[in-house]
């Protein structure tokens, strides 16, 4: 089975270029406990809240980025938001965020052997 690594959060992460991909299910602690920095407000006020975190795919020798947000949400309170969107350049994007939060739910997770099998999503 192949390793995922995340290797950046945060500003250091260049999150230019990804776009809408999917949704996951979480708190905002929960994405604080897995991908640390929330980088704050979009410059146009559209998301509150914003995480980047760039993984390695060790077995495909690639890197995937994905961002973090809540979008148009600014009537929800932070601890009410439950539904996060996800950003990224493929649909690898989500299913590494999706993965990483499992593995944090239930530290004994192990993802699927088809995770990098985009057809058979």
């Amino acid at each position: 089975m192949a390793s995922i690594e995340i290797v950046g959060v945060g500003h250091d992460v260049n999150i230019n270029g990804t776009s809408f991909v999917g949704q996951v299910t979480a708190t905002y602690d929960e994405l604080v406990a897995c991908f640390k920095d929330d980088m704050g407000a979009s410059f146009d006020g559209k998301t509150r809240f914003q995480f980047a975190v760039e993984f390695f795919d060790v077995g495909a020798d690639d890197y995937v980025v994905a961002s973090l947000y809540d979008w148009k949400l600014a009537r929800i309170p932070r601890e009410d938001i439950l539904v996060w969107n996800v950003g990224g350049t493929d649909v690898r994007a989500l299913i590494y965020v999706e993965d990483t939060l499992h593995k944090h739910r239930f530290p004994d997770y192990k993802p699927s052997e088809d995770y990098r099998n985009e057809s058979s999503i």
